[in-house]
């Protein structure tokens, strides 16, 4: 990593970790539906829309408040277009906003995954993990959350269909074996 990101990006690193929140709103996917049936206007316009109060905000935030200004200035380049678009989609779908998305689902995933990385801050507040130490604490964290979210059917792949396929490689592992002897 020292070689990728030397010791002269360490003071920017406060300010990317705060832009990347604003990738959790591009995660959402707005502006799918708004592909998918054809009306594209709408995102042009969601970024039209966007556009005044984005430079005003830029001029301002950025006079004042300098680097911060300008990372929380291209967090509402990213977030604010993606709001109207969302808007449009609603309004597209004829949906209330509470039946957009599953957002209870969505809450209790959040949860479950910040709960979960809180052993692993414990970790690494006591003694900073080094590379490998970190790969295989990503690895317990992501399996454990995955385990958890498909025992509680929140996973993006159904509970049965996990079982389903897990049945059909075993049944094919089986016959495999079957026909090596």
């Amino acid at each position: 990593f020292g070689f990728l990101f030397p010791a002269n990006y360490l003071l920017a690193v406060p300010y990317f970790r705060f832009y990347i929140l604003s990738f959790l709103i591009g995660a959402l996917g707005a502006g799918l539906v708004l592909r998918s049936t054809g009306k594209t206007r709408y995102s042009l316009r969601a970024f039209l829309y966007s556009t005044p109060f984005y430079l005003l905000f830029a001029f301002f935030s950025i006079k004042w408040y300098g680097t911060w200004g300008a990372i929380i200035t291209a967090m509402l380049g990213i977030i604010l277009p993606k709001c109207f678009q969302f808007y449009f989609e609603i309004r597209l779908l004829k949906v209330s906003f509470k039946k957009f998305m599953p957002w209870a689902n969505m809450g209790k995933i959040f949860m479950l995954s910040l709960v979960l990385i809180l052993p692993v801050f414990v970790i690494n507040a006591i003694k900073p993990v080094g590379f490998w130490l970190a790969i295989v604490l990503s690895a317990i964290y992501l399996t454990v959350v995955y385990w958890l979210e498909i025992k509680k059917n929140l996973f993006i792949v159904s509970k049965d269909s996990i079982h389903n396929a897990v049945c059909k490689m075993n049944t094919a592992f089986r016959k495999s074996i079957l026909l090596l002897k």
